[in-house]
């Protein structure tokens, strides 16, 4: 007697298809188990680890040192043969800080001898650690050979360090002049030549505080067909040469910079960028220093907040007023994923100028009449240039916030309504959205609504919110 026996569901399955989907969840860079994972398909069935065997560029992309045991080198050994002779993508990340500090020595010594004999076949590095010195460019031979396949080079740190003396020359000869296919370059603690000529190729570049403005323009000037700038902090040193060279970068998307924020002003008076290109400067700190250094910080920073709204009109705007300390602005298309603006701004010199209506009235007079939702917080009482600036907002129909920032938003109309101007903050409001904390407010937590027809007027807040009660219409002193 004989049984037929249906094949498995696993044979059915076309095989250029399940290759796919096996590749798409073998992506190290965007998934960090998918070493794990394809190792775990692999032992599916014959017929998966047949196919994916005989595809060495899906372990050549897999190369995850970190999270991989240091003992077991036998397995990583093994991926390596598996990869034949495909383009390697590398990855060496200290992301566990509870992995003991000597564990790295042994890792890191492989990762050197792998380079060493796959040099010319590494197609995308990316380490990330909290501080090692033995990856300095000096003492990295290996950086002097051509990269014919190089396509990704970062090799990034927590902390950077500086170089020892002045007695440790630049290598001027990075991939001996010959890396045709580098597209991002990223480097801690060390200054490139601004020469080299791998550099008009690039579209994404890292820059951390071993460069000063001055020497980030000179590079800069190198690297038209940059897309993208991460910028962590400059060396505010006193050999800045004057006049500064203007660095033109037509193809730029995103600019990211953490740091001080008159340097970063000085950057971007001598860069030549995109009206539509994306800032990133979330968090900003300025020293003190007199009031006109200041107000010239602001007004290059209003500048380029207000070339790119007039270039890209937003839906969303994320306002937020830490009293004496910063405004924050973010605006774009839609929340949280779609915000190119992201810019903070030091507030100083209160008894000398008014940083606040000086950053408001620049934004007021932008096109916002597209603006449907507003996030706003606030720490202490607004300045009377929030009110011209929120009637602005004619179209706006969805505020979040918190229970603090309504209640002077409240003081603000209040204080509006017996004036001459007789304006009306949020003319076209039609709910309001209360987060339960300031802190939450970009995490999940309780929502209470108001449904508005017209915001009138509003004297003030005569409810409180309490926790853990979700939806619970508040009840205010308003005319609706």
């Amino acid at each position: 007697m004989s049984f037929n026996t249906p094949p498995s569901p696993v044979y059915k399955l076309d095989c250029d298809v399940l290759l796919y989907v096996i590749t798409l969840n073998a992506n190290m860079f965007s998934d960090r188990t998918a070493l794990r994972t394809t190792r775990a398909a692999s032992q599916v069935c014959q017929h998966w680890r047949n196919l994916m065997l005989a595809t060495p560029s899906l372990w050549a992309k897999l190369i995850d040192l970190w999270h991989t045991s240091a003992r077991d080198y036998e397995w990583m050994n093994e991926l390596v043969r598996r990869s034949g002779t495909a383009p390697l993508w590398i990855r060496v990340e200290h992301g566990d800080t509870d992995r003991p500090a000597d564990t790295s020595k042994p890792i890191l010594q492989y990762f050197f001898d792998l380079a060493d004999a796959n040099w010319h076949r590494i197609q995308k590095l990316a380490i990330h650690l909290h501080d090692e010195p033995r990856l300095h460019a000096t003492r990295w031979k290996t950086l002097h050979i051509p990269a014919p396949e190089l396509h990704t080079f970062a090799v990034l740190y927590e902390w950077t360090w500086r170089a020892e003396g002045p007695d440790e020359d630049p290598i001027t000869t990075f991939f001996a002049g010959h890396a045709p296919k580098l597209r991002r370059f990223g480097l801690s603690s060390y200054i490139i030549h601004d020469r080299a000529p791998w550099l008009r190729h690039l579209h994404t570049m890292h820059f951390d505080s071993a460069y000063s403005v001055d020497v980030v323009l000179a590079v800069l000037s190198s690297t038209q067909r940059l897309q993208k700038i991460k910028i962590h902090d400059f060396n505010n040193n006193d050999h800045t040469s004057t006049p500064l060279r203007i660095a033109s970068l037509p193809h730029l998307k995103r600019l990211e910079y953490e740091g001080e924020a008159q340097l970063f002003a000085t950057l971007l008076n001598h860069l030549e960028i995109p009206p539509d290109c994306a800032l990133c400067m979330p968090v900003s700190y300025m020293p003190q220093s007199n009031p006109e250094h200041y107000m010239a910080v602001i007004n290059t920073f209003t500048r380029y907040v207000s070339r790119y709204l007039r270039s890209r009109t937003p839906k969303v705007i994320c306002l937020e007023y830490m009293s004496d300390l910063f405004i924050f602005l973010k605006a774009g298309a839609a929340f949280p994923h779609d915000l190119p603006l992201n810019i903070s701004f030091p507030l100083r010199h209160r008894d000398t100028s008014n940083p606040v209506a000086t950053i408001l009235n620049e934004l007021e007079k932008q096109e916002l009449s597209n603006v449907t939702e507003l996030r706003f917080y606030a720490t202490g009482p607004l300045d009377s240039s929030f009110g011209t600036f929120f009637s602005s907002l004619t179209s706006l129909e969805t505020i979040w916030t918190d229970l603090e920032a309504l209640g002077y938003l409240a003081a603000l109309q209040n204080n509006i309504v017996p004036t001459k101007l007789q304006l009306s903050l949020f003319p076209s409001l039609k709910l309001v959205k209360l987060t339960e904390f300031l802190h939450q407010r970009y995490s999940q937590c309780d929502i209470f609504t108001i449904d508005t027809k017209v915001w009138h007027t509003c004297r003030q807040v005569t409810d409180k919110v309490e926790p853990g009660i979700c939806k619970r219409q508040l009840q205010l002193d308003v005319a609706f």
